[in-house]
């Protein structure tokens, strides 16, 4: 966030918001190997291994919104994408 928003503050509100979240999802290894797996699947790279996880604990937790900056997340039909124009 901090690199897209620029402001620290902001940045450290919005940290501190989802860690006093009443939901926050901390990944197993079945969560991880489902990751790994996703990441070396891809034929051309366009998801970090960071971003893998994102996708392994929505498909676990049958999660279908992201809020994301990330623009290549729009290309999967699975998600919809809120927050901010990507």
């Amino acid at each position: 966030m901090l690199l897209k928003i620029k402001n620290i503050a902001k940045t450290s509100e919005v940290g501190e918001a989802l860690l006093n979240s009443t939901l926050l999802l901390r990944i197993d290894e079945h969560i991880f190997d489902l990751a790994w797996s996703i990441f070396k699947k891809q034929d051309k790279p366009r998801f970090s291994f960071t971003d893998c996880i994102t996708i392994a604990v929505c498909r676990v937790k049958g999660i279908t919104k992201i809020a994301t900056f990330d623009k290549e997340f729009q290309n999967l039909k699975e998600y919809t994408i809120i927050g901010p124009s990507v």
